[in-house]
């Protein structure tokens, strides 16, 4: 290996960069929202879902 960094390590940081740069800039809106917004989300009856 060139810089003697084994092939796993490459993986996981190929891995780190994906999620820090796809991934977090996605879900991170989408959480900072359900933590703020409670009230919005516990209007829903997610048990309802079974339809009876």
């Amino acid at each position: 290996m060139p810089l003697g960094i084994a092939s796993w390590q490459m993986e996981a940081i190929a891995l780190d960069y994906q999620f820090g740069s796809l991934l977090l800039p996605t879900l991170a809106p989408v959480a900072l929202w359900l933590l703020l917004d409670r009230e919005f989300f516990a209007a829903f009856d997610w048990g309802a879902a079974g339809g009876d």
